[in-house]
């Protein structure tokens, strides 16, 4: 039967040659997501800039029948942690054909200098790391999302501060009428790599105009020893504005809106 394959726009990356003086040579990732007969699985295509390069099956999330929401997205760094180069790979699935809670799905590589082209017993099993939380200061509120909610991961960013490497994902949530009976847009959901743990962030809001937004892009700079985390989004009109959160002399701040529409 006739396989459909998809990447996404945040599913590749690059490892580069180690700086530590290992043998392993530089490698690029690309991340597809499969379906075959209403069953979901995610596949990686390799090359190792020395003429090798080939398919690799990387299995389902769940081991019954899973619906994948949106696209693969994938990330290396650093992993301070583990001392060692990983590539991680996020999947969102539901068990059944849509029937289950969206739930966070993670497979990883974490590879030294010498570790060869990406065999799969160097790959950790699926984990799951469930969903984004309704309040993560308050855990009697539940999950963020009714379980009826769809969302996906879309883009991931990897930074270092004084020392500490940290990765922060961002995705998008599709709209809902939350427990609390109030009506929500497409909205901002993210999940944060601290240097020591994973956490769901904080309920991103709906921007002054409390319309809906919908991201794909993120990326952090550095100015003079300041940090901006920021987030490009686009509004349901076709306004860009950007969430964004600052680390400066005096501390950390965020998060904020800002409208970049002439």
């Amino acid at each position: 039967s006739e396989v459909e394959v998809k990447p996404g726009p945040n599913s590749a990356v690059h490892v580069p040659v180690p700086t530590d003086g290992g043998s392993r040579p530089s490698q690029t990732f690309v991340f597809v997501k499969w379906k075959q007969s209403n069953h979901d699985g995610v596949a990686l295509w390799y090359d190792d800039h020395q003429g090798n390069s080939g398919w690799l099956d990387l299995g389902v999330p769940l081991s019954n029948a899973a619906d994948i929401i949106g696209n693969p997205v994938a990330f290396t760094w650093y992993n301070g942690d583990l001392n060692r180069t990983s590539v991680n790979l996020f999947v969102v699935a539901r068990s059944g054909e849509g029937g289950g809670r969206a739930e966070l799905y993670e497979r990883y590589w974490s590879v030294d200098g010498n570790t060869p082209v990406a065999n799969i017993e160097h790959w950790a099993p699926w984990k799951s790391h469930g969903s984004p939380l309704w309040d993560p200061a308050d855990s009697s509120k539940g999950h963020f999302l009714e379980a009826s909610t769809g969302w996906r991961l879309t883009t991931a960013l990897t930074w270092n501060y004084n020392g500490v490497d940290r990765v922060n994902v961002f995705g998008i949530a599709s709209p809902e009428i939350d427990r609390d009976g109030n009506q929500q847009p497409h909205r901002l959901v993210e999940y944060v790599w601290d240097g020591s743990v994973w956490s769901w962030g904080n309920p991103h809001p709906p921007p002054p105009s409390g319309l809906g937004v919908r991201t794909i892009s993120a990326a952090a700079t550095q100015k003079n020893g300041d940090y901006r985390i920021s987030v490009a989004t686009r509004a349901d009109d076709g306004s860009i504005l950007e969430r964004y959160y600052l680390i400066d002399n005096s501390g950390w701040h965020g998060w904020y809106w800002n409208d970049l529409t002439d």
